[in-house]
This record gives C-alpha cells, structure tokens and sequence, in this order.
C-alpha cells in the first residue's frame, strides 16, 4: 500500500510538499506562465531493507525489495504543448527522466537506514517547473530500534517463536504473568483472513512496531497457548510494578494506575541514537518491568485505512480482554508521554485499532 507521509519529528516534515522552482532571471526579463495542475505521486513511506536483493539495475522491477517506484502525474500543458517530469533521489547524483510515462524504479542505497527525500519536476519550455516532494524512511527490524532493551537488568524469559509465521518474540516475567516484550505482528496471512494494520498501511513496519487490531481481531490474535490481557492481568502486573505497601485492588481494575508508565517504557531510538523516540517528556523512565513500551501510537479505522493523527510518539496503547460480547467499546490500557500513570479508556471496538501484548499465566 502506497501512503502520504506521515511521519514522526525526527523524520521531517509533512508527507508531500508542494512547491515551484524557477531559474534566476534579471530584472528585464518577463514573467512565465505556470504549468497546470500539480505533481502528485506516492512511495511508500517505509521500505524494508532486511531483504534488499537490488544489486544493480540490470532486471530490476517494482517488485525487487530495496527499490520505490515513482510515476509522477497531475500536471497539463495550459495549451496542449509538449512537457516532462524528471525525478531526483537524494542519495543520486544524477536525474532519472520519464520516458513516454513508464515508471521510475529507485535503488534504495545498500546497507541505508535512514530517511531519504524524492522529488519530482514537471518541465515545458517557456513555463515555469513545478516539484513535489516525498519522504522515504528504510528500515530494518533489527536494526531500527535502538537500546529498545535498555535499563531493564532481570532475566528474560525463553523466546516464543509463533510457528504461524515466525517471527519470534522476547519474554519476561512481570508478576504472576508471563508478558511478550514486544508488540504482536501476526497479520493472519496463513488463514483466509489477514488481520491488523502496519503502522501508516507499510507492510514495512509490521515487524517494527507490531500491527494494530480492533478488539476482535485482538481477542484471537496470540498464538497458541497465550491470551490477550484482561483486566485481572494489567491489574497483576500494576501490582508488580506499583512503589509503596498498598497494592491496587479490584476496585482499581477500571481506573488508571499512578507512577506506573515510566517502568514499562524504555529510552529507545528509531534508526538513529539521536532520535528518542519518547520525547519531551518528564517522566521517569526506567524499563523496569523489562516490557521495552515504546509509542507506536494507535488508529482509527476508516474506509480508506487506519488514521493514525500524529499519535506515534506520543502514545502507547494495548486492549484488555473481557469486555462484554453486547458492548460496542471495549477497554484499552494507554501511556501518554505526559503522564506518569498507566492510563485506561472506552474505545469503540470496531474503529479503534490498538496494539496487543500476549500473555501466559505461570
């Protein structure tokens, strides 16, 4: 799925930035009418670059991992006169020309982690160029996330690799629960169905920040022999966390938990040490718990695909098991970059999409 960028403050700006460039002229000189219309096309705003297969150009197609395919459109000769697009990479020395409107196919640089720029021209003689720009951020689920495991000095638990697609998950004992340590990313793409979004609709970043699932897909989503969390879990592992004597109690299970976010986020960065991911906050954050909580945000499903509204660093957000089958919302445990608490809200169960933490009692 192709998308507008948008994406996260260290990254950049806003997604498509129009703009008009023209070449310096004396004072003499007249000025030029504008092309009609406005350039427009999409790349994804994430790509993959753990299965970068793009050695060289000879037999590479939109389809080759490590590659964007960029097909600019959306401008008109205001006479019917012949024009152009022309295509710069930020990591080219040199413009890929369209030519009779096939496609430019991109080579991301080997080994890149990081966020390029592309743009794209639309020329005619006597007319002034239009550009617009896009943003394309590579990532690697194995290297993006940085210290995502720091301050945390307990033992983990043994890996839980979900035969269903094998992607293997951390664990670690936080109360009377065993907790996955990251977010799921089992999409369903072994049965009829697939389930959950990636973050912005780029398969990309599935592994990353995990998937978003409304309450229903949630509630099945875990893999064999682990559950999503109820009320009566996120109520243990408060408990686990909680500073001071008096321990939370059932009455509790619905409210929000006091000084209790700092101890499962963690200080980790996306592809770079200079972006924190959690950022200006004045909460305490220790990772304590070991669950390396980091703000992947939430969505709201529409028909066109999951909004996601800036929430990426600035929110974490996981279901609660147990709703009522009869009740339109369901409850969902939240970290807000602000807050010390480890917050709870009503949310409706078929239009919110949120993250899922698997657990197993012991």
């Amino acid at each position: 799925m192709t998308v507008s960028r948008n994406i996260m403050y260290v990254m950049g700006a806003a997604a498509a930035v129009l703009c008009l460039f023209s070449c310096k002229k004396d004072e003499s000189s007249e000025t030029l009418p504008s092309l009609g219309g406005s350039v427009r096309f999409e790349v994804d705003a994430y790509v993959d670059m753990n299965e970068w297969t793009a050695d060289d150009a000879a037999g590479v197609t939109s389809d080759t991992p490590g590659t964007i395919t960029v097909n600019p459109t959306g401008i008109y000769h205001p006479e019917g006169g012949d024009f152009g697009y022309y295509c710069r990479a930020s990591w080219k020395e040199k413009n890929d020309t369209i030519t009779d409107g096939n496609p430019v196919v991109l080579i991301l640089p080997k080994d890149s982690i990081g966020t390029f720029t592309v743009s794209c021209t639309a020329y005619a003689s006597g007319y002034y160029s239009s550009s617009s720009t896009a943003y394309v951020t590579t990532v690697r689920p194995d290297l993006t996330l940085i210290d995502i495991k720091s301050g945390y000095t307990g033992n983990y638990g043994e890996p839980v690799n979900d035969s269903r697609n094998g992607i293997s998950y951390g664990t670690v004992q936080a109360g009377n629960y065993w907790w996955f340590t990251q977010n799921l990313a089992y999409d369903g793409s072994d049965t009829d169905k697939k389930i959950g979004i990636p973050y912005e609709g780029c398969e990309a970043m599935s592994d990353v920040f995990g998937r978003y699932y409304t309450y229903e897909e949630a509630l099945t989503a875990c893999p064999d022999g682990w559950e999503l969390p109820d009320k009566d879990a996120w109520l243990d592992l408060a408990n686990a966390l909680r500073d001071g004597e008096e321990a939370f109690s059932e009455d509790d299970a619905f409210s929000n938990f006091p000084e209790i976010a700092g101890k499962m986020m963690v200080e980790a960065k996306f592809n770079s040490k200079d972006n924190e991911m959690w950022r200006y906050t004045g909460i305490k954050i220790t990772n304590s718990s070991g669950l390396s909580v980091i703000p992947c945000g939430f969505a709201n499903i529409s028909p066109s695909g999951g909004l996601f509204h800036d929430s990426a660093n600035k929110y974490a957000a996981f279901w609660v098991g147990g709703a009522d089958p009869g009740d339109e919302n369901a409850f969902i445990r939240m970290i807000y970059f602000g807050s010390a608490d480890l917050e709870i809200s009503s949310v409706p169960k078929t239009s919110f999409a949120a993250s899922v933490r698997c657990v197993k009692s012991l």
